[in-house]
């Protein structure tokens, strides 16, 4: 579990703000869990943020992966709840995503 909180004046930094800096998450909170079960590998990750002037949201991650050998699928779903929101204002983020593949382990240190 994480939480990050961030607070600052316009006074201190005086003519060197940059204008992304309102963009950055007033605070944030993370709860994360990754587990392993034989060769079968899982990770899920829960947040919510808050930005400045803006409604607060969540998103939800989940991956899994199979750490075979030299042949290794995976999954990963990303922003699961299909949230809709903005990092940068006016710039739409994706909603939810699967991605999958397979890696291929041609050599080795093992």
């Amino acid at each position: 579990m994480a939480y990050t909180r961030i607070y600052g004046t316009q006074a201190a930094l005086g003519l060197l703000q940059s204008k992304y800096v309102f963009n950055y998450p007033s605070s944030s909170a993370v709860v994360s869990w990754r587990a392993g079960f034989h060769q079968l590998l899982f990770r899920t990750r829960v947040g919510a943020l808050n930005r400045r002037a803006r409604d607060p949201y969540a998103l939800w991650d989940f991956a899994a992966a199979w750490n075979a050998r030299r042949v290794r699928p995976f999954l990963q779903l990303s922003n699961i709840s299909s949230t809709q929101y903005q990092e940068v204002q006016g710039v739409a983020m994706p909603g939810r995503s699967i991605v999958g593949g397979v890696e291929l382990v041609l050599f080795s240190r093992r």
